[in-house]
């Protein structure tokens, strides 16, 4: 009995293994091409959590077997530093000359501050910007109606001591900065209500232009959320709910590549360093972060310390916010802030120029 779960065992090993390292593979390859691909890619976390539980039983049984995770796991070291932060003693230097302190949010219209409080709808998070004073914030979902625009740019000005400011046509997208901004524009996305805002910053004696994306959602959370909680895999019901999730996923996948195609293209003409924050709608092991991050340092993989989840919803283990950066030397410090000002963490970082 014990020889033959030890034989079931082995083999689940190796269908992870094999798993974790089609997940490696995913981000080279478009889900215009393979979609499923994608879709194994994105189950990386996952992987991750089921090649430790294969390396903590074979240490446990004191046998050989647990290297087959753990030389996969290594192989495969910068996709598990996208997820996992190994940088716990980075410190944050955000007030030295030649740092830049950037923050990205989706705010999502702060509807959970709203459900809360009413009365009080975005208050909490501008009393924290206060306290972390970013040089260049990023904003996605930042408002849906336009009548509370113009108060909440106020509330960035007074709270967060910002000068400077662009936003896209539809005001749920703003880049506010302390530094001058010297030119801008949009990049709207075809039959999509999702684009890139991008603006050219005067920071010290450079100039950068920091793009803010927010790219195609799956648009499945509430789905997601009812089959979390009501879902019985016994019912037919249930599976037609999930076949709905995966293809509006493969559907979102598709037009997010195209997406960063896009903005892939409009980055090669920049005339300066580039820097991207945003909401990206894909963990990183997808084409999506792949060919948006090529010659980027990431925030988190240099800076950051524990897991990475920026989505603050009901589905778990998902790394979908960033920022990115060619221009300067490195970041030293990165912060997802678990605060829940909406279904998305706030994500701080601090660059240093010099």
């Amino acid at each position: 009995m014990r020889n033959r779960l030890r034989k079931v065992f082995t083999w689940l090993n190796v269908i992870v293994v094999v798993f974790t390292l089609l997940a490696y593979y995913a981000p080279g390859v478009s889900p215009t091409s393979f979609w499923p691909l994608t879709l194994i890619g994105t189950s990386y976390p996952w992987l991750l959590l089921l090649n430790l539980v294969c390396i903590g039983f074979w240490i446990f049984l004191r046998k050989w077997h647990f290297l087959i995770s753990a030389l996969t796991l290594l192989i495969g070291w910068s996709h598990l530093t996208a997820f996992v932060g190994m940088h716990p003693f980075s410190t944050n230097t955000a007030d030295q000359p030649t740092a830049l302190k950037i923050m990205t949010f989706n705010a999502g219209a702060f509807y959970f501050l709203y459900k809360a409080n009413p009365k009080k709808i975005a208050k909490p998070f501008f009393e924290f910007l206060k306290e972390e004073q970013p040089d260049i914030a990023c904003f996605q979902e930042f408002t849906y109606r336009g009548s509370q625009f113009e108060d909440r740019k106020d509330s960035l000005k007074v709270w967060g001591g910002f000068k400077y400011f662009k936003f896209s046509t539809n005001k749920q997208m703003i880049i506010a900065s302390k530094y001058p901004i010297v030119e801008s524009g949009f990049l709207k996305f075809d039959r999509s209500n999702n684009g890139a805002l991008y603006a050219d910053i005067a920071v010290s004696d450079a100039t950068i232009r920091v793009y803010n994306l927010h790219l195609q959602s799956n648009q499945i959370t509430p789905q997601a959320e009812k089959l979390a909680e009501t879902g019985d895999l016994q019912e037919k019901e249930t599976w037609l709910e999930i076949g709905s999730i995966l293809n509006k996923n493969r559907t979102a996948s598709k037009k997010r590549a195209d997406q960063a195609d896009e903005v892939r293209q409009h980055m090669d003409k920049s005339p300066y360093q580039v820097m991207v924050c945003g909401d990206f709608n894909d963990t990183p092991n997808t084409y999506t972060y792949a060919k948006i991050a090529e010659g980027k340092m990431d925030s988190f993989k240099q800076g950051g310390f524990g897991i990475g989840t920026t989505y603050a919803g009901r589905i778990p283990a998902l790394r979908i916010d960033y920022i990115l950066s060619e221009f300067g030397k490195g970041f030293v410090n990165t912060k997802v802030h678990r605060k829940k000002f909406s279904d998305h963490y706030p994500v701080t970082a601090v660059l240093m120029t010099e």
